[in-house]
C-alpha cells in the first residue's frame, strides 16, 4: 500500500535523520491538490517512515533530499508502532515529489492543548495509556531561540508558551540551527512561527520533547528578529509570554473592561497553575521514594541532574530574631537596592450568610 505524506520534519536522529509529516491524499479540487488525512479524534494524521537501522533513522543520503512542505511518496508501506511512536511505518522505498502544500495552519493541531499529555520536559518511557501519539504542530505568534550554555556542549533551545503553559525544549531542525549560529546575537524572537514537535528515542527511561522543525507562514526558514533588552518590562514579557496576554491585545480580541473579569482570569489560570506544581509535587516525592528505595544519591538525563540528601540537622539564620537583638548593627549592614513594581494578590476569605 502506498501512502503520501507532507513532510513537516527532516531532523537529526542518532547519526542520521527523523523524516515525518502529515498524510494526505490527492484532491483536485482543493488550492495545493492535497487533502489532509484525519485521526477519529479531529487531529492530523502523521506518518514517521523508519528503516532497518539501530534506532529506525534514516540514512542521511536517503533524506538529503527531502525538503520541508514537500509531498513525500512510499510505496509498501507497513504500520509498525513503538511505544508512543505509533507513527512509525517501514516502506519500500521514498521518493520527494516535485510538489509543495504552502498551507501550514491546516496541519495545527486544535486537539491537543497539552503537548504530549503532559507539561513537563519528557514523556516516560513505560508509556502510559492516553499517550498515543508523539508527533504534532503547532502555530505560535511568539517563540524565544536561545543558546543554553549550562553544559560544556551549548544547546540551541526553543522558548514558549503554549495555552498558558511555558515550554522549552531543544531544537533539533538541521536547517534551522544553520541559520541560528550564522546570527550575531543567539537570543532571538521569532514570529508566526509553526513548530513540529516529538518525542525523541528513549533515554534512561524519558522520551525528550523536542523542536523538530521550525517554519514560517510564507514557506521558508524562520527569520529570526533581535530580542530588544531595552524595552519596558511589560512589553518585554509580551514577547515572551504572548500567549498569555494575547487576551488583553485589542488588535486580536475584545479587551477585558472590569477588573473583576482580569481577576476571574487569573483564578482560571491560578488554577491551571496549582494543578500542575500538585503533578510535579507528586513526581518530585516519587523520584525521592525510588532514590532512598534504591540506595541512590544522583541520577542524570539529558535534561536533569538529581541529588538526593538524606533527612539532617542543619544552622539556619534567623534575621528576625537578629534584627531584634541588634538593630543598628542590622541597620549599619543594609544597603538601598531598587526593586521592580509588584503586585501582590491574596485569595480572600469567603464567609458563608446566614
Amino acid at each position: 500500500m502506498d501512502k503520501y505524506f507532507v513532510c513537516l520534519a527532516n531532523s537529526y536522529k542518532r547519526g542520521g535523520r527523523c523524516v515525518a509529516g502529515v498524510e494526505v491524499v490527492h484532491d483536485d479540487e482543493l488550492p495545493d491538490g492535497w487533502g489532509v488525512v484525519w485521526n477519529y479524534d479531529g487531529s492530523p494524521c502523521w506518518v514517521r517512515p523508519v528503516v532497518d537501522t539501530q534506532f529506525g533513522q534514516i540514512p542521511n543520503e536517503m533524506a538529503q533530499g527531502i525538503r520541508l512542505m514537500s509531498v513525500v511518496r512510499l510505496t509498501d508501506v507497513v504500520p509498525c508502532p513503538d511505544g508512543v511512536h505509533t507513527e512509525d511505518v517501514t516502506f519500500g522505498t521514498m521518493q520527494c515529489l516535485n510538489q509543495q502544500v504552502t498551507n501550514l495552519s491546516q496541519f495545527a493541531d486544535v486537539v491537543h492543548r497539552v503537548i504530549f499529555e503532559n507539561n513537563g520536559h519528557a514523556v516516560p518511557e513505560q508509556q502510559p495509556p492516553f499517550v498515543d501519539y508523539s508527533l504534532m504542530m503547532i502555530r505560535l505568534d511568539r517563540a524565544q531561540t536561545f543558546l543554553d550554555q549550562s553544559r560544556e556542549k551549548g544547546k540551541v533551545r526553543m522558548r514558549f508558551y503554549y495555552h498558558g503553559v511555558q515550554c522549552e525544549f531543544p531544537v533539533t531542525d538541521p536547517e534551522f540551527l544553520a541559520k541560528f549560529y550564522n546570527q550575531a546575537q543567539q537570543d532571538i524572537i521569532l514570529h508566526n512561527v509553526f513548530l513540529t514537535l516529538s518525542l525523541g528515542m528513549g533515554f534512561e527511561g524519558w522520551h525528550h520533547k523536542l523542536v523538530a522543525a521550525v517554519m514560517t507562514g510564507d514557506n521558508v526558514a524562520a527569520k529570526p528578529q533581535l530580542a530588544d533588552s531595552e524595552q519596558p518590562y511589560i512589553e518585554r514579557q509580551k514577547m515572551l509570554r504572548h500567549n498569555t496576554y494575547t487576551r488583553w491585545n485589542d488588535e486580536e480580541t475584545p479587551a477585558i473592561d472590569s477588573q473583576e473579569a482580569l481577576l476571574d482570569e487569573y483564578d482560571r489560570l491560578l488554577a491551571i497553575k496549582e494543578d500542575v506544581e500538585a503533578q510535579i509535587q507528586m513526581l518530585r516525592i516519587h523520584i525521592m521514594q525510588s532514590m532512598e528505595k534504591a540506595h541512590v544519591e544522583r541520577i542524570d538525563s539529558d535534561e536533569f541532574s538529581v541529588t538526593y540528601t538524606a533527612p539532617r540537622t542543619v544552622m539556619q539564620f534567623d534575621r528576625a530574631a537578629f534584627k531584634q537583638a541588634h538593630n543598628e548593627l542590622f541597620e549599619q549592614y543594609c544597603k538601598p537596592q531598587r526593586r521592580d513594581a509588584m503586585l501582590v494578590i491574596r485569595r480572600n476569605k469567603k464567609t458563608e450568610r446566614l
